[in-house]
């Protein structure tokens, strides 16, 4: 069971510059909140892609569960969608995920649904976890 205590949509806006500039999207920093009490994942956050766009996206998640037990995790993701679905161009970590011993099973992921990039937390079962998730980065639509 999972309960979505703040779920944040993360849409880029279009920034159009007077001339013949265009600065593209930008996304903004977001946060949400999320609670998982077994294995079912949980995405609490969606960024949706553009066509012919590109994205450069950086997310910190900090987990803790109910007995005290944590976890860190800083990655960075870029992704790009031509027109048709989005793709991955490579996902790196900023820092080694660093876990306790108990949240070795504790997973963060990012899924890839048609033009929609998703960031998904999995616990495990009969453990409540709190889960803080951070995202911001860049959205380029020229």
């Amino acid at each position: 069971m999972t309960k979505i205590l703040g779920m944040a949509i993360l849409l880029a806006l279009l920034w159009s510059v007077p001339a013949t500039a265009q600065l593209g999207q930008v996304a903004q920093l977001t946060e949400a909140h999320v609670t998982t009490t077994d294995n079912t994942p949980a995405s609490p956050f969606l960024v949706y892609m553009p066509e012919n766009s590109l994205a450069a996206l950086e997310y910190q998640v900090v987990a803790r569960s109910s007995t005290g037990v944590v976890a860190v995790w800083r990655k960075q993701a870029v992704i790009k969608r031509g027109t048709g679905a989005v793709s991955s161009v490579g996902v790196v970590d900023l820092t080694p995920p660093v876990k306790e011993l108990g949240a070795v099973l504790w997973t963060v992921t990012f899924d890839i649904v048609n033009e929609n990039y998703y960031v998904t937390v999995q616990g495990v079962n009969s453990v409540d976890i709190d889960w803080a998730i951070r995202i911001d980065g860049v959205v380029f639509d020229p």
